[in-house]
């Protein structure tokens, strides 16, 4: 039985952190910042501040 809990982190850009485009990119299988890539539970962190031009 696998456990649920994440052993992974990704850091994320803030919500509404980038353009359309990026938010477009993000949302495709393989991407690092889709739940979907991965076959194990992953946590996503949001920074406060952070996004594509910082």
């Amino acid at each position: 039985m696998q456990s649920q809990t994440p052993f992974l982190g990704v850091l994320c850009w803030e919500e509404s952190g980038s353009p359309k485009g990026l938010e477009q990119l993000e949302s495709l299988t393989g991407n690092s910042t889709n739940p979907l890539t991965y076959p194990f539970p992953v946590l996503f962190k949001k920074v406060v501040g952070a996004n594509y031009q910082s």
